[in-house]
C-alpha cells in the first residue's frame, strides 16, 4: 500500500475507533452506575429490614404491656366507690385552698421584694445627692493660689426688650 492509502485508511478508521472508544466509555460508566445503585439498594434493604425488625419487636413489647394493663388497673366499680361526689368535693376544696394560700404567699413575697428594691433605689438616690453636694462644695472651697486669676464679680446682663410679636396677616375671603 501506498502512503496515501494508509492516510486514507487512518482517516476513515480513526473516527470509527473514536466512536467505539466513546461507546466503551459509556458502557463502563453505566456499569459503574449500576453497580453503585445495586450496592445502595442492598444497603438500604438491609437497613430497612433491620428497622422493620426493630419496629416489630417494639410492637410486640407494646402489645404485651397493653395486654397486662387491665390487671394493673383497679376495676371501675372500685374506682367509682372510692371517688364519691363528697370525696371529689373535698379534694377540689383542698386544691382550691392550697392554690389560694400559695397565691397569697406569692403576693406577700412580691410586696416585700418591691419594698426592698424601692428602699435600695432611695438609698442610691440619697447617696448620689450627697455626692453631688460634696462635688459642688469642693469646687467652691478650692483654694486660690497666687498665680491664678483673681475672682471677678458677677454682673447682670443689661435688660433687653423682648421682640415685638407680629400681627397676624389678614386674608381676604370672597
Amino acid at each position: 500500500m501506498t502512503e496515501t492509502t494508509d492516510k486514507t485508511i487512518v482517516n476513515v478508521t480513526k473516527p470509527l475507533y473514536a466512536t467505539v472508544g466513546a461507546g466503551d466509555a459509556v458502557v463502563a460508566a453505566v456499569a459503574d452506575a449500576v453497580a453503585k445503585v445495586r450496592e445502595r439498594a442492598e444497603t438500604t434493604r438491609t437497613e430497612v429490614s433491620g428497622r422493620v425488625e426493630d419496629a416489630r419487636e417494639r410492637l410486640e413489647t407494646l402489645r404485651q404491656r397493653v395486654t397486662g394493663l387491665p390487671s394493673e388497673l383497679p376495676e371501675w366499680a372500685e374506682v367509682r366507690e372510692k371517688l364519691t361526689v363528697e370525696e371529689l368535693r373535698r379534694l377540689a376544696e383542698e386544691y382550691r385552698t392550697s392554690a389560694g394560700d400559695r397565691y397569697a404567699d406569692l403576693a406577700e413575697r412580691g410586696e416585700e421584694t418591691l419594698d426592698r428594691v424601692s428602699a435600695r433605689a432611695r438609698s442610691v438616690g440619697e447617696r448620689a445627692a450627697k455626692l453631688a453636694g460634696r462635688g459642688t462644695g469642693r469646687v467652691e472651697e478650692a483654694p486660690v493660689t497666687a498665680g491664678e486669676a483673681t475672682p471677678v464679680e458677677a454682673t447682670k446682663a443689661p435688660a433687653t426688650k423682648a421682640p415685638a410679636k407680629k400681627a397676624p396677616t389678614k386674608t381676604m375671603t370672597s
